[in-house]
């Protein structure tokens, strides 16, 4: 037996298969709508939960929301942006936090205050 030559096999199927990772179930490729992404618990499409999105129909999974973003709706396709006097340090959060040096400002504000 060729050592080396099993190793490139090995080598060439596990490039292949973490570049093109497809989900297999009954030996069909699953692809979820955008805003949903493959469970294998359940083997069915599942919601993005809020603080994640998928952009479109795909086999890749829901990805988490970016710094400065948020998302507080389940099945998203994007995420939407933290507006002053609002923010968000940490990826995959549901919505976003006041500025502490803005808290009085936000209190005073009338009814007419954006809501994010």
């Amino acid at each position: 037996m060729n050592w080396r030559w099993l190793g490139i096999q090995c080598l060439i199927f596990v490039l292949v298969r973490d570049l093109f990772f497809i989900h297999v179930v009954e030996g069909q490729s699953v692809e979820c709508d955008a805003g949903m992404e493959y469970n294998l618990e359940t083997s069915q499409c599942i919601n993005c939960q809020p603080g994640k999105y998928k952009a479109s129909r795909g086999e890749d999974g829901c990805a988490d929301c970016n710094v400065h973003h948020y998302q507080n709706q389940s099945k998203a396709t994007s995420c939407s942006l933290c507006m002053s006097p609002m923010f968000q340090w940490e990826m995959g959060q549901s919505e976003c936090s006041l500025c502490p040096e803005n808290e009085e400002l936000y209190e005073e504000a009338t009814d007419t205050f954006p809501q994010l």
